[in-house]
């Protein structure tokens, strides 16, 4: 089972340098969905989702410190994708209510992915799934 699968880290008062940049750009969006796209966006830049390392590079998901995590590039499991989407979201616009985490299979395999609160409706965000299923906003891999 992977650390940190079924409860949420904490969001810390002091982010890395170059996260807070990020935190205000997705400030001035215009809106709480188009603050949505583009943390999503930002997340899915920086690293992806993949079976294999799911597996093979399990050591990774021990990491708990958010600088390390922030500047990690390449492969990352999906709590810690939850983890740096959840920061970006929560630290902008936001509220911790507003975002969640789920969990479901990929196969024997837990996954996890978040929920996100817009206008009254719970939205399915799986950055992990973005690169090995070609999934988008709106969906998650389990299904």
């Amino acid at each position: 089972m992977f650390p940190n699968f079924f409860h949420k880290l904490a969001i810390p008062t002091k982010l890395p340098a170059d996260m807070e940049k990020a935190v205000a750009k997705l400030k001035k969006c215009k809106s709480k969905k188009a603050c949505l796209e583009q943390a999503y966006t930002i997340i899915t830049h920086r690293v992806v989702g993949k079976t294999w390392p799911t597996y093979t590079r399990i050591y990774l998901a021990f990491q708990h410190d958010l600088n390390t995590l922030w500047q990690r590039r390449g492969f990352m499991h999906c709590t810690h994708q939850n983890y740096l989407l959840r920061v970006l979201l929560v630290k902008s616009k936001f509220s911790e209510r507003e975002v969640r985490q789920q969990w479901t299979r990929i196969g024997l395999s837990p996954h996890q992915y978040v929920q996100v609160k817009l206008n009254k409706q719970w939205v399915d965000v799986d950055c992990w799934a973005h690169y090995p299923k070609n999934l988008s906003i709106g969906t998650h891999a389990g299904r």
